[in-house]
């Protein structure tokens, strides 16, 4: 809400301020240049995002006067048109920040495509544009300067809430009528959400030296609080059991839904204490959670009940005394009733933060079909060309650039997310346009007008980052209105938006679908072979610490983020998969048990890190576990051999649940490597 706010006033402030002088043509320009600069204001280290800014605005100043002079002949305009939108595009392979970018200088492009002006008119209206641009600049990193926390701190609560609801779907799993396959597939979801967030934190701690300098005060204790909600998280995930024979053994006995119970409000504590972060204000006590323990103790002790289930609930009961813990530590570093460790160096911080190479090689390296991106900017230029083409020959209203808006709004490099994006704008756009005729209609005050104009465009900027079918549904009727001050009948606007936004969605569609499509199925090949490599290296790292090795904390902890990492990348494309045509999806139940099994393996790993075992029992069992890990990575880059089919090893009469989970993604990794060759050798 609160960037929300401030994007609103840094882009709203010129327009209004030049209407007031009587001078509004150039207060909108003035505004306009402040409205493409925001595209590129996403969280980050203040050094990236005004770098970020200030090349944003050199790009969408050179882009608005070359449109202005390429306007002047249609074909001049079609070759810009295409050529802008496969470079911009291209820009995706440095990053989101980049390709955000891109998306700037294509709306500045679309903004001015259709706007006849004499030559002094481009040049003052681009120059217009630049100082927009440098008045958002100047204005975000002024509030940089004067609360410059805050970014990591909503950061940081956002991240304690996404794990809060992580938390809950365990709690869950102990909840005896539940359905076990659906929770895991929240649960890696999930899991997809938190690796997200927990990176975001990362770039926003880690490499913004005023943070990470700070040895006393806020951004020490930021730091710290964000190095433990880690290790907490790493105490979740090793939270794993095998609950069906829990629930067969003891669904009646009222112990599990007690569990959950208890769980479910250590996941309330966490959104308080999110909630106490974001606000900035001291975290609210953790219940004392002892006595309920002590009691569910004592009950799970009186129940008739073998060695071995006495021992799992035993285990339950350490875990959540060691879970409640660790949030009681976490609200005393906020509350600073505890003295904290001293924080490690920059050096070791930087480590963990994710890390973006802007070499031109990697663009030249790019250009070619095999590159994800290039086949995206490819489909761009030419839905874009189409779109453009489109309305010179059928004109049906004096805003045709809006198909080439919705195409570039709409169009996504997988064709999952561009038809999420179709619905959620056409959905949005019908709602919005409604919203807006019917208060345009009905309300004939222009005090109330403006009022909701302001309204529709603080929810607009407000959910540009949360949802985007609320922002479109805001972004409309404040077109509507805004089209109305400037004399323009509102029912024509909105029938001809309406319009627009159906051809630019069909072509984008049509394009994701028809035009050098990528599916997610043909990439699941890669996200596997870098899920195996890094369970390869967190287990080796296991390994090697019990075999008497040296082990430094920061690499067992590196190795565990790329696992976390690297499941959410495969979980993430699993699902994006599922949103793809059905005849374009394979080998979805055995990707959902591969899920599976690696995240059991990552929770073993977890677990037994934090356990004491037998070392030389232990050290070879996760050798076998290793030997089965690495043949399945070897399977993902030939075919199977004859007569293989992955069966696990017998010569171990007692397996750890580590190297059981192990061959089990052998057997599946044989299992989707054959379906895939039979299902090309078939084509």
């Amino acid at each position: 809400m609160a960037d929300g706010v401030r994007i609103t006033v840094e882009i709203l402030l010129p327009a209004l301020v030049f209407a007031q002088l009587g001078f509004f043509p150039i207060g909108l320009a003035v505004s306009t240049g402040a409205l493409l600069t925001s595209i590129v204001d996403t969280p980050g280290p203040v050094a990236h995002k005004r770098n970020a800014m200030l090349v944003c605005t050199l790009a969408v100043t050179l882009v608005s006067l070359v449109t202005g002079f390429a306007r002047e002949n249609v074909f001049a305009l079609g070759a810009e048109i295409a050529l802008a939108c496969f470079f911009f595009s291209m820009l995706n392979v440095y990053g989101n920040r980049a390709g955000a970018l891109g998306t700037a200088a294509l709306l500045a492009m679309i903004l001015v495509m259709d706007r006849p002006m004499t030559l002094n008119e481009r040049l003052i209206e681009s120059s217009l544009v630049f100082a927009g641009g440098l008045w958002y600049t100047a204005l975000s990193l002024l509030f940089s300067v004067i609360q410059p926390y805050r970014p990591a701190q909503r950061a940081l609560g956002e991240c304690l809430r996404q794990t809060a609801a992580f938390l809950r779907i365990k709690a869950d799993f102990y909840k005896p009528d539940t359905d076990l396959d659906a929770l895991y597939r929240k649960l890696l979801a999930q899991q997809a959400v938190v690796s997200d967030r927990q990176d975001a934190v990362r770039e926003l701690l880690f490499k913004t030296r005023q943070i990470v300098n700070d040895s006393t005060g806020t951004g020490r204790l930021l730091v710290l609080s964000f190095t433990e909600l880690v290790d907490i998280y790493e105490a979740i995930q090793a939270i794993h059991y095998d609950y069906a024979k829990l629930r067969e053994r003891f669904r009646d006995t009222g112990v599990l839904d007690h569990v959950a119970g208890i769980i479910a409000r250590y996941a309330d504590d966490l959104d308080a204490l999110a909630l106490s972060v974001q606000s900035n204000a001291d975290a609210p006590p953790s219940p004392d959670v002892s006595d309920e323990l002590a009691q569910l103790k004592d009950r799970i002790e009186s129940l008739q009940a073998s060695e071995t289930e006495r021992d799992a609930l035993e285990k339950i009961i350490a875990n959540l005394f060691q879970l409640h813990e660790r949030l009681t530590d976490l609200t005393d570093y906020f509350n600073d009733r505890v003295a904290a460790p001293p924080p490690q160096s920059r050096h070791y911080y930087a480590r963990f933060a994710p890390q973006q190479d802007y070499d031109p090689r990697i663009l030249l390296d790019n250009l070619t079909m095999q590159s994800n991106v290039f086949r995206f900017a490819l489909r761009m230029a030419l839905a874009c060309l189409f779109g453009f083409g489109f309305s010179k020959a059928f004109p049906h209203g004096q805003h045709g650039y809006w198909i080439l808006l919705t195409i570039v709004i709409i169009l996504k490099p997988a064709f999952s997310l561009t038809r999420q994006r179709n619905y959620e704008r056409i959905l949005g756009t019908v709602i919005g346009g409604a919203v807006g005729v019917l208060f345009l209609r009905y309300v004939q005050n222009e005090t109330a007008e403006f009022v909701f104009l302001v309204v529709c465009m603080l929810g607009a900027y407000t959910m540009t980052r949360i949802n985007y079918i609320a922002m479109v549904i805001f972004m409309t009727p404040y077109v509507l209105i805004l089209f109305h001050f400037l004399g323009l009948g509102y029912m024509d606007v909105a029938e001809e938006r309406l319009l627009d936004t159906v051809i630019g969605c069909v072509t984008a569609i049509a394009a994701g679908y028809l035009l050098f499509p990528t599916w997610e199925s043909e990439q699941l090949t890669a996200y596997m072979r870098e899920m195996l490599r890094v369970n390869i290296n967190y287990l080796q790292k296991l390994r090697d610490g019990r075999s008497g090795k040296p082990v430094p904390t920061s690499d067992y902890k590196l190795a565990r983020r790329d696992v976390y990492l690297r499941t959410a990348n495969l979980s993430a494309a699993a699902q994006r998969m599922l949103a793809e045509p059905k005849r374009k999806q394979r080998n979805a139940q055995a990707l959902h048990r591969f899920l599976v099994f690696n995240h059991l393996l990552s929770s073993n790993v977890a677990s037994l890190a934090t356990t004491e075992a037998d070392n030389g029992h232990a050290v070879d069992e996760m050798d076998y576990a290793l030997e089965a890990l690495r043949e399945s990575l070897n399977v993902l880059d030939a075919k199977p051999r004859d007569g293989t089919n992955g069966a696990a090893r017998t010569d171990l009469q007692h397996a750890s649940l580590i190297e059981k989970v192990s061959n089990d993604i052998r057997r599946t990794t044989y299992e989707i490597v054959g379906a895939n060759g039979e299902s090309k050798s078939k084509r």
